[in-house]
C-alpha cells in the first residue's frame, strides 16, 4: 500500500515538474513577447499556473492511479507497472508535442493552442503556411531531446 501511494506521489510530482519545465522553454522561447514583464510577473505565471498544472496531472494520472489500485488486488503486479509505465511513455511524447507545437506556434498566432487557434486547420493551406515559419528542425531536435529526458525520468 505504501509502495503504491509513493509512486503516486511520485508521478503527480514529475507530472509538476514536467509542465513547469514546459512553461519555462515556453517563457524562454518567447522572451522577445516578454520584453516589458516584470520578474515578479513572470513568477506569478507560474502560481496561475499551478493550479491548471495539477489539474492536467490528475487527468494524465486517472489511468495509472486506476491500475496502481488494481495492483493492490493483484500479487505479482510487475506487469501492471510494466503497462504504467508504456501509458506515461504515450502521454510524455503527446504532451511534448503540443507543448512545442504550442511553443513555436504562440510567436506566429499571438496565442496559444485553443479552440479558436485549431479552427483554422480549416483552411489547411493557410496552416501550413504558418508552420512553415517556424523553424521545425531546431523544434524536432528539442522533441527528441525532451523525449529522451522525460522518458528517462
Amino acid at each position: 500500500m505504501k509502495k503504491i501511494i509513493f509512486l503516486t506521489l511520485k508521478l503527480l510530482l514529475f507530472w509538476l515538474i514536467f509542465f513547469s519545465i514546459q512553461h519555462t522553454f515556453f517563457l524562454l522561447y518567447n522572451r522577445i513577447e516578454l520584453k516589458g514583464v516584470s520578474f515578479g510577473e513572470i513568477f506569478l505565471s507560474y502560481y496561475y499556473a499551478l493550479v491548471m498544472d495539477i489539474s492536467a496531472s490528475c487527468y494524465l494520472m486517472s489511468l495509472p492511479a486506476i491500475l496502481l489500485t488494481c495492483a493492490l488486488f493483484i500479487k505479482k503486479n510487475n506487469s501492471i507497472i510494466k503497462v504504467i509505465h508504456i501509458i506515461n511513455i504515450i502521454l510524455i511524447i503527446v504532451c511534448i508535442l503540443i507543448g512545442i507545437s504550442d511553443t513555436g506556434l504562440y510567436s506566429i498566432w499571438g496565442t496559444k493552442i485553443n479552440s479558436k487557434a485549431l479552427s483554422y486547420l480549416a483552411y489547411p493551406k493557410e496552416a501550413i503556411k504558418s508552420f512553415a515559419a517556424v523553424p521545425y528542425w531546431q523544434f524536432i531536435g528539442i522533441i527528441i531531446l525532451e523525449c529522451i529526458f522525460f522518458i528517462f525520468i
